[in-house]
């Protein structure tokens, strides 16, 4: 899998890549998301938005309960990065499928391109995120996070 863009804050990261149809069982499923806390990878699942519109929130699992499955001790703060980041993922995926770019999407949202560079975290308060696509570089604040959820309800996270 060839990553198309990247999603990194505060001890998460997600990957995103193009998949044969029918890698997750499902011909629909063209994109493939792993999530990492620190190196270790926590989830990988196909997106669709269609089956995610169509699913009850009981339906599928969610990131938390393949986090669960891991020994992490996770704070209040790790768990608010953890939804920020699966939120603008979800967003960046449903641009993706609907045939738009990363790059018009975050210039769309006032978001502009950075030097590569190491993001700091500040102990107690939520991360920004980088997003890493056709070699470009943008930071997302945390605030923005409650744009992105607006924009699309019940994705990854719920």
């Amino acid at each position: 899998m060839k990553a198309m863009f990247r999603v990194s804050g505060g001890r998460w990261s997600a990957v995103v890549g193009k998949v044969e149809p029918g890698t997750f069982e499902d011909p629909e499923l063209d994109l493939q998301i792993k999530i990492f806390c620190g190196r270790v990878q926590v989830m990988c699942e196909g997106f669709c938005p269609v089956q995610k519109r169509a699913a009850e929130p009981s339906d599928a699992q969610t990131v938390l309960d393949y986090v669960g499955l891991f020994d992490f001790t996770l704070s209040d703060v790790d768990l608010y990065d953890l939804l920020h980041l699966m939120s603008v993922t979800d967003t960046l995926c449903q641009c993706l499928h609907d045939g738009g770019t990363i790059p018009r999407l975050c210039a769309r949202h006032g978001l502009r391109p950075l030097r590569e560079r190491k993001l700091r975290r500040k102990p107690g308060r939520p991360s920004p995120l980088a997003i890493q696509a056709d070699g470009l570089w943008f930071l997302v604040p945390p605030p923005l996070a409650h744009e992105a959820k607006g924009e699309l309800r019940g994705g990854l996270y719920r």
